[in-house]
């Protein structure tokens, strides 16, 4: 055997017909010692996508919208609503959150309660992409919450902008 490691692994099936998964590891080299990077390992932070930024965690965020566009799914070409966030926060100052709602006949219900929520308050579904420009620039507090693969943004609370035209 040269001085090179090698792993195998293998897959035995016991006597129930299930599969044993066993791993032999055998090496002619010293064992590795990583205990010296145990401190640094406990302090690292996971990173998200390829851009290398630390993972925004689950929590309340307050955000500014700095985009609503209606678009479609590559997948199904279902329409749907993207509100880009920018965060205002301190930690993650200027990261962005993506809000997508898909709009489907079982997401009616969610989707008005965003638009309402907004202040965008629509007779027709139709008309909706006359009303984006009036989500632009809200403060909204926002709840990330991640369950399995599935990321989800709730808005909690919007913060109304003040009238222009106060007469005082």
């Amino acid at each position: 055997m040269n001085s090179r490691s090698t792993y195998r692994v293998g897959l035995i099936f016991n006597t129930g017909n299930e599969v044993e998964r066993t791993a032999d590891r055998t090496t002619e080299d010293a064992p590795i010692d990583l205990a010296r990077f145990d401190e640094a390992f406990q302090r690292a932070r996971a990173t998200e996508g390829e851009d290398g930024q630390e993972v925004i965690p689950d929590g309340y965020y307050d955000t500014l919208v700095e985009e609503v566009r209606l678009t479609k799914t590559q997948r199904t070409g279902n329409p749907m609503l993207i509100w880009k966030l920018s965060i205002l926060g301190e930690e993650f100052h200027g990261r962005t959150l993506n809000k997508m709602r898909v709009i489907t006949e079982k997401s009616l219900q969610f989707l008005k309660e965003d638009l309402e929520c907004c202040g965008v308050h629509l007779e027709r579904l139709s008309d909706l992409s006359l009303h984006l420009d009036e989500m632009f620039g809200l403060k909204i507090n926002v709840m990330k919450k991640t369950k399995g693969q599935w990321t989800d943004i709730y808005f909690v609370k919007v913060e109304k902008p003040a009238p222009d035209n106060i007469p005082f």
